[in-house]
């Protein structure tokens, strides 16, 4: 699953690598709703279940299943 949004109008402000249960319950809930970094997350892990179920909660610009995708 690769979902592209980013653009010069929402370019990606932070990228989170793994999206797991400590990313779903604190990281990704304070990125969303903070003002610098809401319309720039980008998030990268291996499975497209949990990339879906993720972007549904926090709408991310940009995810990716190989992090590597997110560097450069």
């Amino acid at each position: 699953m690769t979902n592209s949004r980013s653009s010069s109008e929402n370019p990606v402000r932070i990228g989170v690598i793994g999206c797991g249960a400590i990313a779903d319950l604190f990281h990704l809930p304070i990125l969303a709703n903070h003002p610098a970094t809401r319309n720039g997350i980008a998030l990268a892990d291996p499975s497209q279940d949990r990339l879906r179920e993720m972007a549904a909660k926090y709408a991310p610009v940009h995810t990716v299943e190989n992090y590597e995708e997110l560097l450069g």
